[in-house]
């Protein structure tokens, strides 16, 4: 099944940010790991720290991943493949990815603007 991100679960990510902030850090703590390298030898990462750059756009769409829902709706179908083995992102991505349940049996590695 492909996860999709609601307007009303987008709104509810929004509302706990305002109003239960503990609880990225709860869903961050809580989820499952797994081990770096799975059992075929790969590894697929998804690059998701652009807006951290200062990238915003993608192709001839010039807001595209500015859209915050978007990017998190497209983030939640691109980790739900199996084949995806985790997320290169933010910690503001990652912990409304983990708060989304996204992030369950992934790796997560965060980045930041020097």
């Amino acid at each position: 099944m492909v996860a999709t991100l609601s307007e009303a679960k987008y709104n509810e990510l929004i509302q706990a940010r305002l109003r239960s902030p503990e609880s990225f850090k709860k869903a961050l703590v809580n989820r499952k790991r797994r081990k770096l390298v799975g059992k075929d030898g790969r590894m697929l990462i998804a690059a998701a720290d652009h807006t951290a750059r200062g990238i915003i756009s993608a192709g001839k769409e010039k807001f595209v991943i500015a859209n915050r829902r978007m990017l998190l709706d497209r983030l939640l179908r691109t980790l739900s493949n199996p084949k995806v083995d985790g997320v290169l992102a933010s910690a503001d991505i990652v912990e409304e990815l983990a708060w989304l349940g996204a992030l369950e049996s992934k790796l997560v590695f965060g980045t930041m603007n020097r």
